[in-house]
């Protein structure tokens, strides 16, 4: 009886200490209101400009990767804040509208909120642009600057 008492205990013990450790790892902080305005700041500045389409993720299930010259379109697009167009070649049609950069509740993500309502996350890896659309059609736009 003692012996299964301080199996019991073992477990226990182990237990809480095995959910001390987990709660114990530190969240990222968030920033503050004025670093958050300071990285979207930031941000804004580098997107100005031209890019192009370089790289897609797409789509459901059966995810493709597209490059060179297996991209369904070549793709541009031009940011000059507050406007964003896209455009190209075999593209369905030249598309503008307005723009504006938010965090998500967390400030972990940036979000593009587009003039109608749609949105995206944008972020860079490296050099480049990923507009980010995983949350609504797992599509992943990768673009190079070219100005």
């Amino acid at each position: 009886m003692l012996k299964n008492r301080i199996k019991i205990a073992s477990v226990l013990v182990i237990t809480l200490l095995a959910f001390t450790a987990c709660k114990s790892k530190e969240k990222a902080a968030t920033p503050s209101v004025e670093e958050s305005e300071s990285m979207l700041s930031k941000l804004e500045e580098k997107i100005q400009g031209q890019w192009q389409l370089v790289r897609m993720e797409c789509c459901s299930r059966r995810m493709m990767t597209y490059e060179g010259e297996r991209l369904k379109y070549q793709q541009t697009i031009t940011i000059n804040k507050p406007n964003i167009t896209f455009e190209g070649d075999n593209y369905p049609e030249k598309r503008e509208t307005t723009y504006f950069l938010s965090q998500d509740e967390d400030k972990s993500l940036v979000r593009m909120n587009f003039g109608d309502e749609q949105f995206t996350y944008v972020r860079f890896e490296g050099k480049q642009l990923i507009i980010d659309m995983s949350h609504v059609d797992l599509q992943k736009e990768y673009y190079k600057k070219i100005d």
